[in-house]
């Protein structure tokens, strides 16, 4: 499978302080190679408007990056209906880079089942190819398995937001089983959801995780300190709440 945003690659809704490396942008090549006079012309003016196409792609995507970073969804939805608008082929293309940053778009905008909805499309269409995670060793499988996490993840967040928590646990179960590196910001996550299940040992454990990874995506999580003392109530320890100043 090619990328699947390999020009609009972006990062999960709830990820602050996160250390997993994104994918770098790429540059639009800049030559075209005409061959000889005989080459046909055509062809090649195929060949710059798909640069074109690519230059602007790429431009969207990253204006609805910073916008989601800013959590600016207005922002983020005008940059996405114009690049739709523009590039309608896109929805052909690469509908699941559509369905993602819709997603991300619809969490902001505190819709949290419209953006279950985008983030569950993504998700079943890689289960359906991928069912034991995305294989190494493929050009693309890398930023796949990146985009295959984050899909899980983007899910779990909502499902967080919706009180779901036993569903978000499983999603966030499958985003760290599938994902290429550790990245804190899903044990943190998983925290929360077992926090709010009251299962706070397995809690601990898991901001222990994340913690261990990137301790900064613990320290500054705003609810850290809240976690902290209920988890010292509980007579549970935690390493990470031991570093709380």
């Amino acid at each position: 499978m090619k990328s699947l945003l390999i020009a609009m690659f972006i990062a999960s809704p709830a990820f602050a302080a996160e250390n997993k490396p994104a994918p770098r942008d790429l540059a639009v090549p800049m030559e075209v190679s005409v061959g000889s006079f005989e080459e046909d012309a055509a062809g090649v003016w195929d060949k710059v408007r798909q640069l074109i196409g690519e230059s602007r792609t790429k431009r969207y995507g990253r204006e609805i990056s910073k916008a989601i970073a800013k959590h600016d969804p207005v922002s983020a939805q005008r940059a996405l209906d114009e690049m739709l608008k523009n590039n309608p082929e896109i929805k052909t293309k690469e509908p699941y880079a559509i369905n993602y940053h819709q997603g991300n778009i619809n969490f902001w905008k505190k819709d949290f089942k419209g953006a279950y909805k985008e983030y569950s499309t993504i998700v079943k269409a890689l289960e359906l190819k991928y069912p034991n995670g995305v294989p190494p060793g493929g050009k693309y499988s890398e930023i796949n398995a990146y985009f295959m996490s984050d899909a899980y993840f983007g899910r779990a967040a909502s499902l967080l937001q919706l009180k779901k928590y036993p569903e978000a646990v499983e999603d966030l179960d499958k985003a760290i089983s599938v994902t290429p590196h550790k990245r804190a910001a899903l044990y943190v996550n998983k925290c929360r959801a077992l926090f709010k299940m009251k299962e706070y040992g397995a809690a601990a454990e898991s901001l222990d995780l994340a913690y261990g990874v990137t301790p900064i995506a613990v320290d500054s999580a705003q609810d850290k300190k809240h976690i902290c003392e209920i988890f010292a109530k509980k007579s549970v320890q935690s390493k990470a709440c031991s570093q709380e100043k």
